[in-house]
């Protein structure tokens, strides 16, 4: 009898070792390092107006994927940064630059500042960029921000994994007449 509560132990013991990791809890949207989003992105500039859906993929050690696509996978795109720059990919065509800003502009004619969104879309200003104005809500949150150029709205958050983190905003430059709604969906980290 000992024999079998022993061995029962032993296999309890084995089977918690081989449990998977819990998630390290994170207690601010800044300790995201390696985050996925998934959403909508409507896009009005130079007269224009479009929308897509976008798979972000972000790593603090090796930069990030952003893959756009159209109703039924229409018009893919996807842009990348890693050590070596920025490069976009669309029908076929691969190009490189040294900034998403350079590709976006040779290819768009407009661009948006790909590497302080990845700050905006969790709700932070960019540390990167000098912030003109900043206004939060009752809970704390960025409501408003001014930076880069750019005014950043936050009309809706919600909760993720124990943190506040933005669902839409939305993205103005008015002297280029540019505009960059989001709805951020999904979120993994």
């Amino acid at each position: 009898m000992q024999k079998i509560i022993v061995s029962l132990l032993a296999l309890i013991l084995v089977a918690c070792g081989s449990l998977p990791e819990k998630k390290a809890s994170l207690n601010h949207p800044s300790e995201m390092q390696n985050w996925t989003l998934q959403g909508k992105i409507g896009v009005k500039a130079l007269g224009e107006s479009q929308s897509a859906n976008f798979h972000w993929q972000n790593s603090d050690q090796q930069g990030y994927t952003i893959r756009v696509h159209g109703p039924l996978g229409q018009g893919a795109a996807k842009l990348e940064r890693d050590f070596q720059g920025v490069s976009f990919e669309a029908d076929g065509v691969s190009q490189r630059a040294t900034t998403a800003e350079e590709l976006m502009s040779m290819n768009l004619g407009w661009s948006f500042p790909v590497d302080a969104m990845s700050w905006w879309v969790r709700g932070l200003p960019a540390p990167q960029l000098e912030i003109q104005r900043e206004q939060l809500n009752e809970q704390g949150l960025l409501s408003e921000l001014e930076q880069g150029g750019w005014t950043i709205q936050y009309t809706r958050y919600q909760l993720v994994g124990g943190l506040n983190l933005p669902a839409k905003l939305l993205a103005s430059r008015h002297e280029h007449r540019v505009e960059v709604k989001l709805l951020l969906k999904k979120w993994d980290f």
